[in-house]
């Protein structure tokens, strides 16, 4: 699998990335019918920033438990963080680009 990036250079995606993005996109589509595809793009960045700090501590709290989770967890969990903070990515992109 290849991606386009800004820049307009084609990488190859690693296969931990293509796990994260399935991961990412189960997080994602579960808010589908009551959000859309992007309802992020109605919130607040401050709000995305504090859901950031929260699923990063929730991911911590994950890692350091005394009795190891399943990785299906783990990933879920990291699935969040990646989630909210490609949210902050994709609002500021929306945002960087009105201004031009």
């Amino acid at each position: 699998m290849s991606y386009v990036v800004a820049d307009g250079t084609t990488v190859k995606v690693r296969p931990v990335v293509a796990r994260m993005a399935g991961y990412m996109e189960e997080k994602l589509a579960v808010h589908d019918d009551r959000r859309g595809v992007a309802g992020w793009m109605h919130e607040d960045p401050t709000i995305l920033l504090k859901r950031l700090k929260d699923e990063y501590l929730e991911l911590m709290y994950v890692l350091s438990s005394n009795d190891p989770p399943d990785p299906a967890v783990v990933w879920r969990e990291a699935a969040d963080v990646a989630n909210f903070a490609a949210m902050c990515a994709d609002l500021y992109q929306c945002s960087f680009m009105k201004e031009d």
